[in-house]
């Protein structure tokens, strides 16, 4: 950048480097692929999840995502992760969004249109819309059929 000034004149100029980071939203998916070392995915989950933590990814994620986490933990009898995944998760980069009424709503409205798709997904994708989030990390092809969003996994 050329400034031209007077001769005698001050100029302060205040340089930011602008980082055009991609703001994306994480899927249920990715974490558990991470935490079950799954032997197909975990290295891309991986690999995801590591571009949050060095702040190469602007990452988002719900509490309705955590609380899919703890179910399948739950389901899984393995009560003791569950606050150890709640602490790794608030406790990095990743920036938890808390659901709203109003997701939950559209999310039912949208129902009757994406039938094939889980009302979970829905929320969340309600979510991001509010959020002006337009891509979703995820393993689960059914997003593709939601409109305004693109769809990642690797």
């Amino acid at each position: 950048m050329t400034l031209r000034v007077k001769p005698g004149s001050t100029v302060t100029v205040d340089c930011l480097e602008k980082t055009s980071r991609l703001k994306a939203f994480i899927d249920t998916n990715v974490f558990v692929y991470a935490i079950e070392l799954h032997p197909t995915y975990s290295e891309i989950a991986g690999r995801i999840l590591s571009l949050v933590d060095l702040g190469e990814l602007d990452g988002f994620t719900s509490s309705l995502v955590i609380m899919e986490i703890c179910w399948y933990l739950e389901s899984r009898k393995r009560f003791s992760e569950m606050q150890e995944i709640i602490d790794l998760i608030t406790g990095s980069r990743m920036h938890v969004l808390e659901i709203e009424l109003q997701d939950i709503k559209r999310g039912a409205e949208d129902k009757s249109e994406y039938q094939g798709i889980d009302l979970n997904d829905l929320i969340n994708y309600n979510l991001m819309k509010r959020q002006g989030i337009e891509t979703i990390y995820t393993n689960d092809s059914h997003f593709q059929r939601l409109h305004g969003l693109e769809t990642r996994f690797s």
